[in-house]
């Protein structure tokens, strides 16, 4: 990389650190299932839930024509390669069909029976339907400590109370979020995926919760593939071969499979795209990292399959996979902060759209983003895949569509409520994700705060949105979907946005990264000055005032070096090392900036030395100063965990 191209990066870092960010996330609405109709109607009327419409029939030809226009207007839209669709109602599919290309070079077309993509996250369920088998077995309890089951190595003791399955199910366990161990480079070095996590262990950086009713944890990858290692370890194979022998062969999944260091070479295999420079540029992803938790390739007939058997009771045909009573048990609701928002199933994200019950699941890779979605008491469901980046964007907008036109409901106007604007300097604030890492170097790349702001017509500013009071710590945009606060002591400390497993906490202003970027400029300016002073023409003092002005310049040097190496690092954010691993010129960075720890200590006591040894200090001032701006980088390279090298 070239000086300047540093410079442009490590501009870019300070730049998004003083800059708010946006956050994408919503909320959605209230549960309705105990509501009767007049109430419900009554509800409406004063403006704060949707009321439903009559259902649209279904019919595959309308469906497809519906279809057709909606993709139309996100491959104008959007950056797309190209997009699958399945529908399933009543035991049937109703419809499946491809869109644009699976291989823009090559020009083949997308074919819902035969198109293999990545489906990301989707893989967890899985992982969550092979959990449910051994449950229904008596082999796996769901409130046991799941060290009973781990073999090769144990979860620390560090918390009041052990994981269980049912954490896992519900991504209640705590656990910190981190990405480098899963980048290529990394994970191939492991022959096994116990191997793998027993090397790469998250801090359980969050206590378990005492009411799963209202829990707010953080969706949890590693703690997908550590249910999925227990799977492992009772049935006694790999859980690529469980999954095979027990859930894909059964439901004749023929064309899915769980990626590995040769999935690269299948057949019909998507490639993934991501719009560049003018020009869509595309790739085979390398999902074996992920295992289990993200890695499955599968057509969108295959995923039709297993949308059929969790609507039907476990059964496909005259295959089953779970008993009726099982999947009931997995349907039910078990976690959320507040029934404002989703929470979780055993396994599946439960919330509401338009009144309506809905499971779901997204996956999210480099280039793939894809959506899973089940209405139960419909016997309804539907995925949506693009093998494109922009397909995040497009997915959201294509279920959204969907459910308003064969699930439709009235979305009653939210008016500001008065009495309520005095009140909401107390939700003002810089706010933080708890999805992120904690112990690890990752700490920096998931910073960014998202603020709350009060607005003079009596809403909050957040997220780009406005949104509307509509009950205590409750409050709701123009779409119906909702943000809650939660309180400790009295005191607002975070808030959820949509959903249970994206919880926001308040951070104090030491603690936000832009003041940190305020104080690393300042610092960055006494090292130049430092450096500046060493060369200048006239030095007047002693020897030992010029050995003093030399180890201060190599110290802003070495401060100077830090910042670039890290810094470059770090403005790339996280996805560049999830795909080609840690750089080496982190770890160079790290181990300079070490030297500026030492060597700041060592000055530390030269300037305690000459202070006793002179009647005035007059001539150590802005050494002095020097040396508390490089305490300062110290302490934030501590806080920042870039003092030891830690991937997780």
């Amino acid at each position: 990389m070239y000086p300047w191209d540093v410079c442009l990066r490590v501009a870019a870092l300070a730049a998004a650190l003083l800059t708010v960010p946006a956050s994408g996330v919503r909320a959605e609405m209230v549960d309705l299932a105990s509501v009767s109709v007049p109430e419900l109607q009554q509800r409406a009327a004063e403006g704060s839930e949707p009321v439903a419409l009559p259902e649209r029939a279904l019919e595959p030809r309308e469906l497809e024509i519906f279809f057709d226009g909606v993709m139309a207007a996100q491959f104008s839209a959007h950056k797309l390669a190209g997009a699958a669709v399945v529908v399933v109602k009543d035991g049937a599919v109703l419809l499946g069909k491809g869109y644009g290309y699976a291989d823009l070079e090559q020009r083949t077309s997308v074919d819902p029976l035969k198109t293999r993509f990545t489906v990301g996250s989707i893989s967890k369920v899985i992982i969550w339907t092979a959990v449910m088998q051994l449950v229904e077995q008596g082999r796996l309890d769901l409130d046991a400590d799941v060290n009973r089951y781990l073999l090769r190595f144990k979860i620390p003791d560090t918390s009041t109370a052990p994981v269980t399955m049912r954490h896992l199910l519900t991504h209640t366990a705590g656990f910190e979020e981190v990405g480098a161990p899963f980048a290529p480079q990394v994970a191939s070095k492991y022959s096994s995926l116990g191997a793998f996590l027993a090397s790469h262990m998250p801090a359980r950086v969050l206590p378990p919760p005492q009411d799963l009713a209202h829990a707010a944890r953080p969706y949890s990858n590693w703690g997908a593939l550590l249910a999925a290692h227990v799977v492992e370890c009772i049935s006694n194979r790999s859980f690529a071969q469980y999954a095979a022998d027990n859930i894909l062969s059964p439901l004749r999944m023929r064309d899915s499979v769980f990626a590995d260091a040769g999935s690269g070479a299948l057949s019909n295999r998507a490639r993934g795209y991501v719009y560049r420079n003018g020009r869509m540029t595309g790739a085979v992803e390398d999902m074996a990292p992920s295992g289990p938790a993200g890695g499955m390739i599968a057509t969108a007939d295959d995923i039709g399959k297993l949308m059929l058997a969790h609507l039907q009771g476990g059964v496909l045909d005259d295959a089953r996979i779970l008993e009726e009573r099982t999947v009931q048990v997995m349907q039910q609701h078990s976690a959320q902060v507040s029934d404002a928002l989703d929470g979780m199933a055993l396994g599946l994200m439960d919330g509401r759209r338009n009144g309506r019950r809905i499971l779901r699941h997204d996956g999210s890779t480099n280039y793939t983003q894809s959506e899973l979605m089940l209405v139960p008491d419909a016997g309804l469901g539907l995925f949506v895949v693009y093998n494109s980046q922009e397909g995040g964007y497009a997915r959201r907008e294509f279920v959204r569509a969907f459910i308003d036109r064969y699930l439709p409901a009235t979305r009653p106007r939210v008016a500001p409520n008065d009495s309520d604007w005095p009140q909401l300097a107390q939700y003002a604030g810089a706010y933080r994700s708890e999805r992120r890492s904690f112990t690890t170097f990752e700490k920096l790349l998931g910073s960014l705060p998202v603020t709350v702001k009060p607005m003079a017509n009596g809403t909050l500013l957040l997220a780009r949105e406005q949104w509307m009071p509509v009950a205590p710590d409750v409050f709701q945009n123009s779409l119906g979907e909702r943000v809650v606060f939660q309180r400790a002591q009295g005191r607002i400390d975070g808030f959820s946005l949509k959903s249970s497993l994206v919880p926001m906490r308040r951070i104090e202003w030491f603690a936000d990264p832009r003041w940190h970027a305020v104080g690393l400029l300042l610092i960055l300016i006494s090292a130049a000055a430092a450096v500046r002073d060493a060369f200048r023409k006239k030095n007047i003092g002693s020897s030992a005032d010029a050995r003093l002005k030399t180890l201060l310049a190599l110290l802003g040097v070495l401060i100077v070096m830090t910042t670039l190496l890290l810094g470059s690092v770090m403005a790339g954010g996280l996805a560049p090392i999830m795909a080609r691993g840690v750089p080496t010129r982190l770890f160079v960075g790290v181990a300079i900036g070490i030297a500026v720890a030492a060597l700041t200590l060592a000055l530390l006591l030269i300037l305690v030395v000459m202070a006793t040894k002179r009647r005035s200090v007059r001539g150590l001032a802005w050494p002095s100063v020097h040396c508390a701006c490089a305490v300062l980088f110290v302490v934030l390279l501590h806080y920042w965990n870039l003092l030891g090298l830690r991937l997780g």
